[in-house]
């Protein structure tokens, strides 16, 4: 499956987002593919300098289907705290602070005098 939502200024398409779903890997191969098996998210900014960016994601006990369901699911848990201490009613994403997970990452001293990272 492909589809493109395309935002146009004056006519001229200014931002597309371009969305493939293939159920094999060797599925419609001249459709823009990951660079690694699996799946990924991919930004293009064409310009000077024009920019690529692929976010190539895997799970641990999976393949890229699980990873994406992992990542759409941390917004809504890490939101959990921020919709609990919201006003009563209904709660949007615009409502909401910016949902960072913070404190899910803890620093570890590595023991090492030398001063190497």
């Amino acid at each position: 499956m492909r589809f493109q939502v395309i935002g146009k200024v004056d006519g001229v398409p200014r931002v597309v987002l371009d969305h493939v779903t293939r159920t094999a890997e060797d599925q419609v191969p001249e459709w823009p593919t990951p660079p690694e098996g699996g799946g990924c998210y991919r930004v293009v900014i064409t310009g000077e300098p024009s920019l690529r960016c692929d976010l190539v994601h895997h799970a641990e006990h999976g393949d890229h289907n699980v990873s994406g369901m992992i990542v759409t699911a941390q917004r809504l848990v890490n939101a959990v705290p921020a919709v609990v201490a919201a006003p009563g009613g209904l709660v949007t994403a615009l409502d909401l602070p910016l949902v960072t997970g913070t404190g899910l990452v803890s620093t570890v001293s590595t023991g090492s005098s030398d001063g190497a990272a």
